[in-house]
């Protein structure tokens, strides 16, 4: 009988993840070697990745945990989004995975219901409305949003910026 194993093999990211360069005491200070180009770099490799999850997908994938430790780096910084273990397939056949309401003649949500799933400070506040967690696109792009501005703030934490510390 033939071993049926399954394995998943994955580049090797030599550069670690985006949270070690953003927060991490020992490797802060290289965070002034990421130029504004290579942050734009890993800005847009995200970015792109996002896309393609939401529009090239067939059907399309939410990945409901974008934040900088799912972010790995490669040796020359081109950024991957790893750990698909909370995402979903939105699967318009199947009603217990995806939700729509009608409104009129105007679809109001599309979307996973689900249980409460993700980062503290990277989910979506529109997710929880009315008691409910419900997840779509715009949910993913608000995620890379609080990235982005970790990015372009060079590093301080969502505390920082919000001016809680």
């Amino acid at each position: 009988m033939e071993n049926k194993e399954l394995f998943l093999v994955y580049k090797l990211m030599k550069n670690g993840n985006l949270h070690e360069y953003l927060h991490e005491s020992e490797v802060a200070a290289l965070i002034n070697y990421i130029r504004s180009m290579i942050r734009y770099k890993i800005a847009k490799n995200i970015g792109s990745a996002l896309f393609y999850l939401h529009h090239d997908c067939k059907p399309y994938i939410l990945h409901r945990d974008i934040k900088p430790g799912n972010i790995l780096l490669d040796e020359n910084f081109n950024a991957k989004l790893a750990d698909f273990g909370l995402s979903r397939i939105a699967n318009p056949d199947n009603n217990a995975i995806l939700q729509t309401s009608v409104v009129g003649n105007a679809e109001e949500y599309v979307g996973v219901q689900t249980i409460a799933v993700g980062t503290e400070g990277y989910i979506d506040p529109q997710c929880k409305k009315d008691g409910t967690v419900r997840f779509n696109c715009p949910s993913d792009v608000y995620s890379f949003g609080i990235v982005l501005r970790e990015i372009a703030c060079t590093g301080k934490s969502r505390e920082q910026i919000c001016g809680l510390y």
